[in-house]
């Protein structure tokens, strides 16, 4: 086992809406802790966000095939990763994890503080999802950070743009109501007509001739897996937005 060198280590699964919610649990970290190193364990193309936006030092990647054992109870652990997890004096999981048994195989071979944080928000209290993320880390002294995701990408971006998204969620009943998502798109567009919409692969849009076009892509953009496949539904999505 590796003797600890200060580091923190978050572990994030999920979407990307998921952990854009996770970003003020990095963001608080780094103000707290000011020059110790912030790894991220998560799927890679969504976890570089916080590398690129400065929160984290480094990622690494959770679909690893030697973490399998870390999820076995009692299960064979990769000399490799029992060396990775040794290194660090913090980690927080957002992984869900209800009998422990992750938990307990890093605790194997981790002497870190470990906290476990919920996996998702408490849908039936109201309590905003980036609060509930931001719970545990009152074990380490952190009280009412600022709650809102940030992330700071001007140093990496090649030009530019002012950019919009439109982000209802998926799997949950919210995201069952087209209503909700179009009048929000709708009380946007006043601010938001103006802007380009990018899309590579989902609506196949790049500069939509008038808000209603806009208003049409940028409510698909999201929910393509429900509506942009079928094209009785692209006409139900016309009409409601007509």
């Amino acid at each position: 086992m590796s003797k600890s060198v200060g580091k923190i280590l978050v572990i994030r699964g999920g979407a990307i809406g998921d952990f854009i919610l996770t970003l003020p649990v990095l963001a608080a970290l780094r103000q707290q802790f000011p020059g110790i190193p912030i790894e991220v364990l998560g799927y890679p193309h969504i976890v570089n966000l916080a590398r690129a936006g400065g929160l984290a030092d480094s990622v690494h990647s959770i679909e690893a095939g030697a973490l399998a054992g870390f999820f076995a109870r009692n299960g064979s652990l990769d000399e490799r990763l029992q060396e990775f997890f040794g290194g660090f004096a913090i980690i927080i999981s957002y992984l869900f994890d209800p009998d422990e048994i992750f938990h307990s195989n890093v605790a194997r071979c981790s002497r870190a503080q470990f906290i476990a944080g919920p996996h998702r928000p408490i849908e039936t209290e109201p309590i905003h999802a980036t609060e509930v993320f931001l719970h545990p880390l009152e074990r380490l002294a952190i009280f009412q950070p600022d709650s809102e995701p940030r992330l700071n990408l001007a140093a990496v971006s090649k030009r530019p743009v002012k950019t919009l998204a439109a982000h209802p969620g998926s799997g949950s009943a919210r995201c069952k109501r087209v209503t909700g998502p179009i009048r929000w798109c709708w009380h946007c567009l006043p601010i938001c007509k103006d802007y380009r919409l990018r899309s590579t692969n989902l609506c196949r849009l790049k500069t939509p001739p008038s808000t209603r076009t806009f208003a049409k892509a940028l409510v698909a953009c999201r929910l393509s897996q429900i509506w942009a496949q079928s094209s009785a539904c692209w006409l139900r999505l016309s009409k409601i937005i007509n």
